[in-house]
């Protein structure tokens, strides 16, 4: 009886066990929600750094063999159908990315873009100093590893300012390795490593926006193979925007 009564007159105690019940749903739904984010992420990083091992790996096999240096500074064919390959690769993926989400198509772009991808490098890498391409690479490498492991750290939520500090931590291994083991002047690293942060922040931002937009951002239906292919057209239309309103704002002051 004096149970149903406290029904009736609505016990404060019922009421308060009903707002913690419903302030607990709404917790858990909500961590949820950013542990799916975390994950995507956290697969994206590691498919990133999955095509940047390959491609330092090829580098370095680049770098090591000098018959196969003389070989691809002399074959421009390569560097051209390679550069080629990844572009259209990019751009189907980049606007048919809803048809090409899901497997085998995904891993299909994946790899042959990998593949690509790697042998641009090497041609780069043949072509220009070969410690200073193996550098560029090498720090792109560390920059996604290290952010992949920042994601493995978080469970709830990826910030700014944690993201920067693992940044800064990996782009200053590589800095002190390449400073004592190798020849490149002190000027190349600072800009390869400048230049490195850069392009990590645009990553970072781009990835940061993606998974904070409900609206326009599905985090459900994003496939994280084929994003690590579509991400290198988000960072170049990134950088664009970016310019274009730093433009902007340079011709405003003057006027």
């Amino acid at each position: 009886m004096l149970f149903e009564s406290s029904i009736k007159q609505g016990d404060p105690r019922l009421s308060n066990r009903n707002k913690s019940g419903q302030a607990t749903e709404v917790s858990n739904n909500y961590d949820r929600s950013f542990n799916s984010r975390v994950i995507y992420a956290r697969n994206l990083f590691s498919k990133l750094f999955l095509q940047l091992i390959i491609v330092c790996i090829y580098a370095w096999i680049v770098h090591s063999l000098p018959n196969l240096d003389n070989f691809l500074e002399k074959q421009m064919w390569i560097f051209w159908l390679s550069l080629g390959v990844c572009i259209v690769i990019a751009t189907l993926t980049f606007i048919y990315r809803n048809q090409l989400k899901t497997a085998p198509m995904n891993w299909l772009c994946f790899i042959l873009f990998t593949i690509s991808l790697a042998s641009l490098c090497g041609c780069l890498v043949a072509f220009g100093n070969s410690q200073i391409g193996l550098m560029i690479f090498v720090n792109f490498a560390s920059v996604i590893f290290f952010l992949f492991l920042y994601s493995s750290t978080v469970r709830r939520k990826i910030t700014y300012s944690g993201a920067v500090l693992f940044l800064s931590a990996g782009i200053l291994i590589v800095f002190e390795m390449f400073t004592i083991f190798s020849k490149i002047s002190l000027f190349w690293i600072m800009i390869i490593s400048l230049s490195s942060f850069l392009i990590a922040f645009l990553l970072l931002y781009d990835t940061y926006t993606n998974l904070n937009s409900d609206d326009s951002y599905d985090i459900s239906a994003a496939d994280d193979v084929s994003g690590s292919v579509t991400i290198y057209w988000d960072i170049i239309l990134l950088f664009l925007k970016m310019a274009e309103l730093i433009k902007d704002n340079l011709f405003n002051r003057k006027n």
